[in-house]
């Protein structure tokens, strides 16, 4: 990086500017079609347009290979010291171009085109970052021909491409102060590619200790009022005078495997937590075609972890949706992915009231006093979680039977505790947000800064 200081200290007088054809180049070859192509490792590589990457580099995690009888000329063939130019793309990426290192030679699509410089006048790795620096700056969509499916570069076009040419001292010398830049940027792009799992794993571990009673330890120590659940007592009472009295009872299900809880703590199954004069059920069977005055029908794209997803809710008619006003929602019920993509699961805001669900989505209707908010991070906490995947059914199209939902394992706090808890954790994921925000400008500065100074260095100012 100190190297590049350097160079960007000091004062560099602008070069003249030459075409690709006018003498700077030894050979200029496309590639050739082959439709025999497999991905075991048979015959020799073909390289791809995929195989130029976005930032202007080679990449052979994914390769296509074809019979070796195919290469039946030497000049189908890749060599180290190349420049791979793509011809033929959608507009946006034709004109990607990269320095091909490797050593061994492989052969290359009509996609692409082989470019070989005159080492008097032009370093190959140099042309190769002014070619792809052009392309970032839609150089190449410009000049290219469109048709139907792909755009394409021609071989004139190619040749009429004009350049910068600096000595080759300088050339050298720009490579590499690029290539110490690159590094440089990868190094950071790796750091900050790592802060996502990290966040994540922090969300997770909050949930988890906030579930388990662990975040609010000391909210019970100093709060010893709330020493006793009446909370539970009321729910079991609430469901012992209702039509389903059995429900009164401990809960059935095998506990032991979940986290242990404090004292003033109960596991209740999910159906324990609602309010018995609504049903936990899934929603609208069949949701029709999109109704532009109809209403609006959340879907399980909509539900997303912890949140629900607004911009793309479809409505349906409002015939449809009178059939299944046992799902019409008030505000304030959790709501659960239970077919298709698992994982969802959010509190309904207040604005959503009068909207239904699709058959994808459980309504669990909150009893009052209970928090919704604290029940949808029980939900989504890693035990429950796992829970309710152990329970899934089906390969190709899982799903969560509503029986098995109302049975899933709830810890049940004082309600005091519960909004402690909430508070408590959502301060902590708008810490989480903040730092996400943060990532992504560093992120985008990171990429700016790139351009800028690959932008300058090919205007001859560094």
């Amino acid at each position: 990086m100190s190297q590049l200081i350097q160079v960007l200290e000091q004062d560099v007088s602008p070069w003249p500017v030459a075409t690709l054809g006018d003498g700077l180049l030894e050979n200029v070859q496309p590639g050739f079609a082959c439709g025999n192509h497999n991905s075991g490792g048979e015959g020799i590589v073909h390289v791809r347009p995929y195989n130029v990457t976005t930032d202007g580099r080679m990449d052979f995690s994914t390769l296509k290979f074809i019979p070796i009888s195919e290469v039946t000329k030497p000049e189908r063939l890749l060599s180290q010291g190349d420049v791979v130019f793509n011809n033929t793309n959608s507009p946006e990426l034709v004109g990607k171009t990269a320095f091909y290192a490797d050593s061994e030679e492989r052969a290359f699509s009509n996609h692409m085109t082989r470019i070989r410089v005159n080492q008097d006048k032009l370093r190959p790795e140099y042309l190769a970052l002014a070619l792809h620096q052009l392309w970032r700056e839609g150089y190449f969509a410009d000049k290219c021909n469109n048709h139907v499916s792909q755009a394409s570069i021609s071989r004139t076009v190619l040749l009429e491409t004009e350049i910068a040419l600096p000595p080759l001292s300088e050339q050298d010398r720009l490579v590499e102060a690029l290539t110490a830049t690159e590094e440089a940027v990868d190094r950071a792009r790796n750091r900050l590619a790592t802060i996502p799992a990290l966040l994540k794993k922090f969300r997770q571990s909050v949930l988890a200790s906030a579930c388990a009673g662990q975040l609010t330890a000391d909210w019970r120590e100093e709060n010893r009022q709330y020493s006793s659940n009446g909370l539970i007592l009321d729910l079991k009472s609430k469901w012992s005078s209702s039509r389903e009295r059995q429900l009164a009872a401990a809960i059935t299900q095998d506990v032991t495997e979940l986290p242990g809880l404090p004292d003033t703590w109960e596991y209740l199954e999910c159906r324990k937590l609602t309010d018995p004069s609504r049903s936990l059920t899934y929603g609208v069977i069949k949701l029709g075609e999109q109704d532009d005055d109809g209403v609006p029908c959340l879907r399980s794209s909509d539900v997303r972890r912890l949140h629900i997803n607004e911009s793309k809710v479809k409505k349906i008619s409002r015939k449809i949706e009178e059939g299944f006003k046992r799902t019409s929602l008030l505000g304030g019920e959790v709501v659960v992915t239970v077919r298709g993509t698992l994982g969802g699961v959010a509190v309904v805001p207040l604005h959503m009231r009068g909207f239904n669900v699709s058959r994808e989505v459980a309504v669990i209707p909150i009893a009052d006093p209970i928090n919704p908010s604290f029940v949808a991070f029980a939900i989504a906490s890693e035990p429950q979680s796992k829970w309710l995947g152990e329970v899934a059914k089906g390969v190709a199209y899982t799903g969560i039977n509503i029986e098995d939902l109302c049975r899933l394992p709830i810890p049940v706090p004082p309600i005091e505790e519960q909004a402690e808890i909430v508070r408590r954790v959502e301060a902590l994921f708008s810490l989480a947000d903040s730092i996400e925000s943060r990532l992504a400008e560093a992120t985008a500065q990171v990429e700016r800064t790139t351009q800028a100074i690959l932008a300058k260095a090919f205007r001859g100012e560094l």
